[in-house]
C-alpha cells in the first residue's frame, strides 16, 4: 500500500520526516500491506491462533490490518509498553507499538468515540510519558474497502476520510500536543498533506460558565442572546455563536472571521457591562427598537430566575437547603454571567475545567474498551484452563461465530465464569464493544446466557 493523506497536527508530518529511523519503519511497513500480506495467516492471525502458520488465506477484515501492523512492527523492533496510573482507578494505557520516541496505532475497525478519545486522551498522556513525544495513527483510506472479501458483513469499519471529519466536529482542539494521521491505500498517489494547529483557533472566542439549576435557564438565554446583539450592530460580519451544554455547565463559543476577533471581543465586554448593570442598554445599541428588545431580554431573565427559584423553594420545602432571596439571585445571576464575559483574554482556567469533564467522558469510554481479548489471554497466561477457553472463544470469533459454534463457546464461557468472575466481566464489557462485528454479538449473547446459569 501507499501513503496517500496526512492529517498534520502542530507540524508533527514534519517532525515524523526528522525521525529517520521511525519514518522508514512505518512506510517500510505500510508497503508490505497488500491482499496477500492481509490474508496471510502468518501476519494476520492473533499470536494465540493454533492456524498461525497455515498456509490456509483468511478472509480480509479490518481485523487483519490490525494484526499486520502488530506483527510486521515487532519484526522491525518496534516495542510495547503499558502505562499505569499511580492514582488508584485512575488512567491506564497501553502504547503497543514505539520506536525512536513514535507511538504508532492502527484503525482499521471502530468503536464509538475510538478516534475521539485516541485524540484528547489517548495522545496527550503518551506524549507526555518519557517514551513518546509523537503519537500517529494509520488508517486506510474509504477506496481500501474493496479488499474486504464480504463487505456485507456488518464491521464497523474505519476510514481516514472518516478520520478527518470527526477532526472537523472536535475542532478547535485547544492543545498543542502533536498528533499524526497517516492515510493509506493500494493506489499510488501524489500525498496531499492537511495541516492543522492549535493557532487555527485563533479567532475563536471562548466562555464556560457552571450554572447553579436556579440560573441555568436564564444564563442560557443571557449567552445566546449576544449573538443576537452581534447582528444587530454588524449585520454586514459573518459572526457564529454556538452554545454548547453539559450538564449545568454552558459553553459559548464565537467564531469571528479573521481580523473581527478584538470588535467582537470589545463589543462582548460592552455586552457584559450592560449585564452587570454597570452599564445602560442604550451604550450599547442605537437603534430604540433593538434596545428595548435588549431590554425586554434582561427583564425576561430576571423574571425566570423568580419563577425557577420559587419552583425549587417548593420542591425543597422539606430541605435544609434553603433559597436566598429573590432579589439576591437575580444580581447573583447578571453578575456571574457578566464577569465572565467581561474577561478579554482567554479564559484558561474556565476552559480547563470544560476539558476536564469532557476528558472525563472520553476516558469513561476508553476505559469500556480497554481490555482487548489479547491482554485477557496475556494476563492469563499462568492458568493455563482460563488461558485455553480464551484462546477458544478466539478462535470462534476470528473466524466468525456460527450455530455450530454455541457449544463449544458456551463450555468456554462456563470456564471463564467459574476460573475467573472479573476475566468473565472484562470480558464481557470487551466483547460490548467489539471490533468482531456480527461474531462478537452473537458471543456476547451466549455470554449472557451463561451469565444467567445457576453455579
Amino acid at each position: 500500500m501507499f501513503i496517500n493523506k496526512v492529517i498534520s497536527f502542530n507540524s508533527s508530518w514534519n517532525q515524523l520526516l526528522q525521525k529517520d529511523k521511525a519514518y522508514d519503519d512505518i512506510c517500510s511497513v505500510i508497503s508490505r500491506f497488500n491482499e496477500d500480506t492481509l490474508s496471510d495467516s502468518t501476519y494476520s492471525s492473533s499470536p494465540y491462533d493454533a492456524k498461525k502458520d497455515s498456509s490456509e488465506k483468511m478472509e480480509i477484515m479490518p481485523y487483519n490490518l490490525h494484526r499486520c501492523w502488530e506483527n510486521m512492527s515487532e519484526e522491525l523492533g518496534w516495542s510495547s509498553y503499558r502505562m499505569r496510573s499511580e492514582t488508584p482507578g485512575g488512567i491506564n494505557l497501553y502504547i503497543r507499538h514505539f520506536k525512536d520516541g513514535v507511538a504508532t496505532k492502527m484503525m482499521a475497525a471502530d468503536r464509538m468515540m475510538s478516534f475521539p478519545s485516541w485524540v484528547l486522551v489517548e495522545t496527550p498522556k503518551i506524549v507526555s510519558s518519557e517514551f513518546c513525544d509523537l503519537s500517529v495513527l494509520i488508517a486506510p483510506m474509504e477506496s481500501v474497502r474493496e479488499l474486504y472479501e464480504n463487505p456485507r458483513r456488518a464491521m464497523p469499519h474505519f476510514f481516514f476520510e472518516r478520520a478527518l471529519a470527526q477532526l472537523e466536529d472536535l475542532m478547535p482542539i485547544n492543545q498543542e500536543t502533536p498528533f499524526l494521521i497517516i492515510g493509506i491505500s493500494t493506489e499510488e498517489t501524489e500525498l496531499e498533506v492537511i495541516e492543522y494547529s492549535s493557532q487555527s483557533s485563533q479567532n475563536v472566542i471562548e466562555r464556560v460558565l457552571e450554572f447553579p439549576k436556579e440560573h441555568y435557564q436564564a444564563g442560557v438565554g443571557i449567552l445566546s442572546y449576544f449573538g443576537e446583539i452581534v447582528k444587530q450592530k454588524y449585520p454586514d460580519i459573518n459572526v457564529k455563536v454556538r452554545i454548547e451544554q453539559d450538564g449545568n455547565v454552558v459553553r459559548m463559543i464565537v467564531d469571528s472571521p479573521c481580523g473581527t476577533k478584538e470588535i467582537i471581543e470589545e463589543t462582548l465586554e460592552d455586552y457584559a457591562l450592560v449585564v452587570r448593570k454597570k452599564a445602560e442598554p442604550e451604550s450599547l445599541l442605537e437603534d430604540k427598537l433593538q434596545i428595548q428588545q435588549l431590554t425586554n431580554k434582561l427583564q425576561i431573565a430576571e423574571l425566570e430566575v423568580r419563577q425557577t427559584a420559587s419552583l425549587l423553594q417548593i420542591a425543597e420545602k422539606y430541605s435544609d437547603n434553603r433559597i436566598e432571596s429573590l432579589e439576591n439571585e437575580v444580581n447573583f445571576l447578571r453578575k456571574q454571567v457578566g464577569d465572565q464575559m467581561h474577561h478579554m483574554g482567554t479564559s484558561q482556567n474556565l476552559m480547563l475545567h470544560q476539558s476536564k469533564k469532557e476528558e472525563k467522558l472520553l476516558v469513561m469510554q476508553l476505559e469500556h474498551n480497554k481490555r482487548t481479548l489479547d491482554e485477557l489471554i496475556q494476563d492469563s497466561s499462568t492458568r493455563s484452563e482460563l488461558k485455553n477457553a480464551l484462546q477458544t472463544l478466539q478462535g470462534i470469533l476470528v473466524k466468525g461465530a456460527e450455530e455450530a459454534d454455541e457449544v463449544k463457546a458456551k463450555d468456554a464461557l462456563m470456564v471463564i465464569r467459574d476460573s475467573s468472575t472479573e476475566t468473565f466481566d472484562d470480558l464481557s464489557e470487551a466483547l460490548k464493544g467489539t471490533m468482531y462485528g456480527v461474531s462478537g454479538n452473537i458471543v456476547f449473547q451466549w455470554l449472557q446466557q451463561v451469565a444467567t446459569f445457576v453455579v
